[in-house]
């Protein structure tokens, strides 16, 4: 038996932030995230981890 798990809505304890960003920005990250097959949001996250991995390096 195949059983498919939809995790929509599911409740979280992460904090949230609300960010406002340029119509071409959105598009642009809306169809970097389709092509990855995640979520903008997802998108953002890893896109932040990144950044701020990066900065910490840079200042050790």
């Amino acid at each position: 038996m195949n059983t498919i798990l939809f995790l929509l809505d599911v409740p979280t304890r992460k904090p949230r932030i609300s960010v406002v960003v340029d119509e071409d920005l959105l598009r642009y990250l809306e169809q970097w995230a389709s092509s990855e097959e995640r979520s903008v949001s997802n998108l953002v996250v890893f896109l932040l981890k990144q950044a701020v991995e990066a900065r910490e390096k840079n200042r050790q």
